[in-house]
């Protein structure tokens, strides 16, 4: 699927208004909404005149949401896939010991927050909390929950991948290309 366009969204919805209403909704991946929409003639006409207000909004959100599943679908498995398990202990902030010794050396983490934002910055601002885990060594619940606490400080946004997998975005590290491709 390619990025979602807002003159394709707007004609979409538009064809509401001669029939078929909720096309715009499946196109930006809401398909329940669309579904509903379709059934109750765009929620009796008041739905779609309120989704040509929020259009922009609606595209950049498909938009934002399919460059989080090509990130991980893209880099997650080759990343990770070659590393040995850890066993639960202390956290650890050295590189791992298969990465090639001619890879650029991760900086020393003062501290888990500080690994976190450097795993997302390594990770095009996209992070897990399996990644969080396998690289400092705390068990995957903790790791949730921190990352769940870089949410709640605003550091990061909760989001899902087409899989059902929770993620966490840190804009700030998104490269500038993407932010200019998603209008950000």
């Amino acid at each position: 699927m390619g990025r979602k366009r807002l003159g394709d969204s707007y004609l979409l919805c538009m064809l509401g208004f001669l029939g078929p209403a909720g096309i715009h909704r499946f196109y930006l991946g809401k398909p329940v909404s669309g579904l509903f929409y379709l059934f109750t003639y765009g929620f009796f006409g008041l739905g779609t005149i309120i989704d040509l207000f929020k259009m922009p909004r609606m595209v950049e959100e498909a938009n934002r949401r399919l460059y989080i599943e090509r990130a991980l679908d893209d880099d997650e498995y080759d990343r990770y896939r070659n590393y040995p398990p850890r066993r639960l202990g202390e956290y650890d902030s050295s590189p791992r010991s298969s990465v090639s010794s001619d890879a650029p050396k991760r900086p020393e983490a003062k501290s888990l927050e500080h690994l976190i934002f450097i795993l997302a910055q390594e990770n095009k601002g996209v992070l897990t909390a399996a990644q969080l885990a396998l690289e400092s060594g705390i068990p995957a619940d903790q790791a949730q929950h921190n990352l769940e606490l870089m949410v709640a400080k605003q550091y990061a946004r909760e989001g899902m991948r087409h899989n059902g997998l929770k993620v966490f975005v840190f804009e700030e590290f998104l490269s500038d290309s993407v932010r200019a491709q998603l209008k950000f």
